[in-house]
């Protein structure tokens, strides 16, 4: 079993650093061979390049675009050369496998058994952007519980599907643009399928707060207009 892991980056060299550390960390002591997937944005500056460009191995692979894609775009077009996997996990940036238990294996044994979910996100720690009031429903199997309900109301931080649901709903909608809507159109595109969309509670990842003050309010202001250019285009 192939597990291929893409997590898009621009710029936050710090946040960037701290995630990718502990993903490539949980890779080594996986039960499933892994590959990482390193889509750049953008740099935030020299530093991060050479870092991002040290940590490169035979399955670890770094892509660089000359233009900003979003998160969408630069996924899709690096899952079109690396497609020879059983599961894809989709994870920001940002998120940090900060505890013992093997995030990857954990979700792996989850899309497998909970056999109703096309796709399945974590619990999130610190910052959590799930919104519980609309998952009220639960399943538990095994050491494992997930929590459903209204699609819509599952975050997309860090998710994972069986290749055969990514395929068949194309990977990630770009109609968000750059910035806006790509998680929100994979969970409706999931609920189409006729398939729910669920968080494992039992599987966390802090999710950090952010530390940029204007970066976030231009993220709260901005996230549903379906952005051509990122923050840092336009600032």
């Amino acid at each position: 079993m192939t597990v291929h892991i893409f997590t898009p980056v621009y710029h936050r060299f710090a946040f960037v650093k701290e995630s990718l550390t502990s993903v490539i960390r949980h890779m080594d002591n996986a039960s499933y061979d892994c590959e990482l997937f390193i889509g750049v944005n953008g740099y935030e500056h020299d530093e991060m390049k050479e870092w991002l460009k040290s940590i490169c191995s035979s399955n670890i692979v770094l892509y660089e675009s000359s233009a900003n894609m979003g998160k969408a775009a630069i996924i899709n077009k690096m899952y079109g050369y690396h497609n020879d996997c059983d599961y894809i996990i989709s994870i920001d940036s940002d998120m940090v496998a900060d505890e013992e238990n093997n995030f990857i294996d954990d979700m792996v044994w989850s899309i497998e058994h909970f056999t109703e979910f096309g796709v399945l996100s974590t619990f999130q720690k610190c910052n959590d952007q799930q919104i519980w009031n609309g998952l009220q429903e639960s399943q538990k199997n095994g050491p494992h519980e997930v929590r459903y309900g209204k699609y819509n109301n599952v975050a997309g931080g860090c998710v994972i599907m069986k290749k055969a649901i990514w395929d068949a709903m194309k990977g990630y909608s770009t109609y968000g643009g750059v910035y806006g809507f790509d998680d929100g159109l994979m969970m409706q595109s999931v609920h189409l399928m006729g398939l729910k969309a669920g968080v494992i509670e039992t599987v966390k990842l802090h999710h950090p707060h952010d530390t940029d003050k204007a970066y976030f309010d231009w993220k709260m202001k901005n996230i549903a207009k379906r952005k051509s250019k990122g923050y840092y285009e336009e600032n």
